[in-house]
């Protein structure tokens, strides 16, 4: 399989779009591949993130470039894919928040996330070599990225084993605090950004 470069993003990041009923939408997303996949056949765990503009490529970037895939382009020997899902401007808070706010509105939460589920996850794994298994499905993000992805370790552990987490804008949804409280939550769960070692190669 030929990995084709988008624009100022690594040669090793490719993009498609794929449907999303929940949201009466399509996602583009964007997966960097590491440089030694089309050289062995073994499946790699999968990091999601959101806010993908922010990822890969200057062109396309909202809050500034994180440049992911060049530091995973540095290493020799790459442990794990990162996927990201582009968000959709003004409907980002509806998104990327499992509870309504007064004044911000947002609370579809539920929903994005069972596009991840249900269909990203599906199609990535029919594709291409990704480790399907909770415990190789992680997530990692900031603000409401971060609020998203705790949720989702919290909520539904079954589909998501880790996330990383900072900055994250929980004051925006403190239901997540009584959802924690009523929860026996799993030890794999990683909130601190000190630990991404735990994700990155």
């Amino acid at each position: 399989m030929k990995i084709n470069g988008q624009s100022t993003a690594s040669k090793q990041v490719i993009t498609f779009t794929i449907d999303a009923p929940q949201l009466d939408t399509a996602k583009k997303i964007w997966l960097y591949l590491p440089k030694d996949y089309e050289n062995y056949k073994k499946a790699y765990p999968v990091i999601y993130m959101h806010d993908t503009q922010n990822l890969f490529n200057i062109k396309t970037l909202c809050f500034g470039e994180w440049r992911v895939d060049e530091y995973l382009d540095s290493f020799t020997t790459n442990k794990s894919t990162s996927l990201g899902i582009n968000h959709v401007g003004e409907k980002r808070i509806d998104e990327l928040t499992p509870y309504s706010h007064e004044k911000y509105s947002g609370g579809k939460g539920d929903y994005y996330l069972s596009f991840i589920k249900k269909i990203s996850k599906p199609h990535i794994h029919q594709n291409y070599r990704i480790l399907s298994q909770p415990n190789h499905t992680n997530l990692f993000d900031l603000s409401l990225g971060g609020l998203i992805s705790f949720y989702a370790v919290i909520k539904y552990p079954e589909s998501f084993s880790k996330a990383g987490i900072f900055s994250s804008v929980f004051w925006t949804n403190p239901e997540v605090f009584e959802l924690v409280e009523n929860l026996d939550i799993s030890n794999n769960i990683i909130t601190n950004c000190e630990h991404n070692e735990k994700f990155w190669p």
